[in-house]
């Protein structure tokens, strides 16, 4: 999932919520395309009296290899008993991009797979070792940005280290063992184990805050659940055996919207 803000001659793009990633073009991406459209569409229903509306994402397809011929967007078209109606998914391409341009507008989800780029022309860096270590110089550009960018604030920690893990694991599945050279060489600009160690770390100190989260969540629903049954904030912490100063401000949140006591708009006060 993306979330981007600038324009291209496609202006659907910069605006995207879901982009499904590709690495040749596939007419059956579309049914998938309006399978995950769809979900998340169901999954932001709202009723108003007798009438559903449901909200499709702006959507989006980015292909990792693309010629003349791949076309610019995907035109979707349902027919119904009340009409037809039609959207655009446009289509994102890897080549149309340069790093510049990456960093500038913040695409930072396009980063794993710029190894993409040098597709054409790995035997000849497998073979030339001046020419791939200009290559590799690219590389160790992309970690210094990737750097600069986290210390400016415009990504964290968790991320930066998440989009360098990321590329080392497209790169060894494009390179395997064809290219040996350019893949020890691209391997070592983005680190080894005290990477990996520091991504897992990131990794489960977020797991950790997810685990207080949900047992925040599973408080609130419990106390949800004996409010509607009339209970005060002593006889709940006994049954639920917590401590008063556990579940207090969960209460007292919770019992301002009475009597239907909604999780969704809960949420929205508990966890903005």
């Amino acid at each position: 999932m993306a979330e981007i803000n600038e324009t291209t001659p496609y202006d659907d793009v910069f605006r995207t919520e879901v982009i499904e990633c590709q690495s040749t073009p596939d007419n059956s991406l579309a049914v998938r395309m309006y399978e995950y459209d769809t979900q998340l569409a169901l999954k932001d229903k709202e009723w108003n009296g007798d009438t559903l509306t449901v909200r499709f994402p702006n959507s989006a397809i980015l292909y990792l290899r693309s010629d003349a011929n791949t076309t610019d967007k995907i035109t979707m078209v349902l027919e119904t008993s009340g009409g037809s109606v039609s959207y655009l998914i446009p289509l994102i391409k890897l080549k149309d991009y340069d790093l510049e341009t990456i960093f500038q507008k913040h695409l930072f989800f396009l980063i794993p797979f710029w190894i993409f780029v040098y597709e054409n022309k790995l035997r000849h860096y497998e073979q030339n070792e001046s020419d791939r270590e200009e290559m590799i110089q690219e590389f160790i550009n992309i970690t210094k940005q990737l750097q600069e960018s986290c210390e400016d604030g415009i990504i964290d920690e968790y991320t930066k280290c998440m989009l360098i893990d990321m590329s080392k694991k497209v790169i060894r599945n494009l390179l395997g063992n064809k290219f040996p050279k350019v893949r020890k060489g691209v391997e070592k600009v983005f680190g080894g184990k005290v990477l990996e160690f520091e991504t897992r770390t990131i990794k489960n100190q977020g797991k950790a805050e997810g685990r207080i989260e949900g047992r925040k969540e599973h408080l609130t629903e419990c106390v949800c659940k004996k409010l509607r049954k009339g209970k005060n904030l002593n006889l709940i912490a006994e049954e639920l055996e917590e401590e008063i100063s556990v579940i207090e401000s969960i209460y007292e949140t919770v019992k301002n919207f009475a009597p239907d006591y909604d999780m969704d708009r809960i949420r929205e006060t508990e966890y903005s």
